[in-house]
């Protein structure tokens, strides 16, 4: 009777070894997830802005 006990309780630590790995692994999921939206926000607003002004600038040139 013993040896099931350890077989069971092996089994059980597993499983909470394989649940916290899967709970750390959507953590940081969700946290870089949130990373690249920021940084999608970051480019739309500064990078993309100051791609066109340089465009246009550029545009400016070329018909004068």
């Amino acid at each position: 009777m013993n040896f099931l006990d350890n077989k069971a309780q092996i089994s059980v630590e597993l499983i909470l070894i394989f649940a916290s790995v899967i709970i750390v692994v959507v953590i940081a999921i969700n946290i870089y997830k949130t990373y690249l939206l920021d940084m999608d926000t970051e480019i739309r607003e500064n990078e993309l802005s100051s791609l066109i002004s340089s465009l246009d600038e550029i545009n400016n040139h070329i018909k004068n």
